[in-house]
């Protein structure tokens, strides 16, 4: 599904980004692990287009490296940032519509598949957006991407000082759920850099 293969990525003169390389069949689910500054937001970033770069980016059999970023998003690609970039003053409801990319065509999740992953997300769904916890606004955010009728997605979260227990589970995660809710995959891959 996604193949990436020798990518170098740049911010200015600085070379970020020294030859990642990977695979993420449909359905698996892959998580970049690494200390701060390994390139994990890079790579996502670079993936949607935000970066220079180059190398190789193979999305279902097509090139991708070069591409716009709304193209990548056309495609099928999602990306969530850390930032969360959430319409504060407008209902969760309201944001959730405007990650659709067509209004007269329902994608491949529904309002009713995101409140079902996310139920806290439907008590909240005439709040406005800007008053919800950083937790919530990040569930926001990732509903909204999955809601462009992305398949595969780019979730960057920070790291932060948790017990094993509570972290288990979070982190950058590398796919998507099935519409009827949860993460599964047929295989795990967790790459450490």
């Amino acid at each position: 599904m996604l193949k990436i293969d020798n990518l170098q990525a740049f911010y200015g003169k600085s070379h970020v980004l020294h030859g990642v390389q990977f695979e993420v069949q449909a359905g698996e689910i892959v998580a970049l692990l690494g200390r701060n500054g390994s390139g994990r937001s890079t790579t996502a970033k670079a993936i949607m287009g935000l970066v220079d770069c180059h190398g190789s980016m193979n999305w279902k059999g097509q090139e991708i490296l070069g591409r716009k970023t709304f193209e990548v998003a056309h495609l099928g690609i999602g990306y969530v940032p850390e930032s969360r970039d959430i319409f504060p003053n407008l209902t969760v409801e309201q944001n959730l519509y405007l990650g659709q990319k067509n209004a007269r065509k329902t994608g491949r999740w529904s309002m009713d598949d995101m409140y079902q992953l996310f139920p806290r997300l439907k008590e909240r769904q005439h709040t406005e957006a800007g008053v919800m916890s950083g937790g919530e606004q990040q569930m926001l955010t990732l509903c909204r991407t999955l809601m462009g009728g992305s398949r595969n997605s780019r979730h960057r979260r920070r790291s932060r000082r948790r017990r094993p227990r509570e972290s288990s589970g979070r982190g950058a995660r590398w796919g998507y759920p099935p519409p009827d809710g949860g993460f599964r995959s047929a295989s795990r891959r967790v790459r450490r850099w």
